[in-house]
């Protein structure tokens, strides 16, 4: 038995109308885990940029009396110029990674149980909770052939020909936030180097 099967759980019987209601329904949930995956990875990788920017700017103007010479500003007042700012960025990050993350799992199980109800089983399921109850119990395992809950939900969508246009340039959109949020810290943590540096 795999990592989370639901053997309590079995296929109802519905009416034409309500089957097509639950599986309109379904359609939306398999949408909903898709987006909370690329919300979940877009503050999951924001997260760790915001920590490697804190890193560099604490190393970097660390390093600036060696390098420059000269007396620089070390006062409390100017740690969220040397980096303060971004491990209060990676912090929120990092809750919103987890709460994303944490809905994204809570989708996932509720279309696996929708699909039980409806037509016996979602596509590769089992797999995947097999993989996850191995990771779980601390069991090497090979990802390379599963394609994850989000792979599941797209397949899902694609084999019930799902219109999914619309859909897509909203995923496109949030691949684009995730850029213009990378770029933003960027550009803010050289700001704020500059700032800095005028202030000794």
């Amino acid at each position: 038995m795999g990592f989370n099967d639901e053997p309590m759980i079995r296929t109802k019987k519905y009416s034409e109308e309500k089957y097509k209601m639950k599986k309109a329904k379904s359609y939306g949930v398999a949408k909903k885990i898709i987006i909370m995956s690329e919300l979940a990875a877009i503050f999951g990788k924001n997260a760790l940029v915001s920590l490697g920017l804190f890193l560099l700017l604490c190393l970097g103007t660390g390093a600036m009396p060696y390098v420059l010479g000269g007396e620089f500003d070390f006062n409390a007042d100017t740690f969220s110029l040397r980096g303060g700012l971004f491990i209060m960025l990676s912090v929120i990050f990092l809750i919103l990674y987890m709460i994303f993350g944490f809905w994204y799992a809570i989708e996932y199980k509720r279309l696996e149980i929708m699909c039980i109800h409806l037509d016996g089983e979602l596509e590769g399921a089992a797999e995947v909770n097999d993989a996850m109850g191995k990771v779980a119990a601390g069991v090497p395992t090979n990802f390379s052939s599963i394609s994850g809950p989000e792979g599941l939900a797209q397949n899902y969508l694609m084999k019930n020909k799902v219109k999914t246009d619309n859909f897509i340039i909203i995923i496109m959109i949030l691949k684009a936030i995730n850029t213009v949020l990378v770029l933003g810290q960027i550009i803010t943590a050289i700001l704020c180097l500059i700032i800095w540096m005028h202030k000794y």
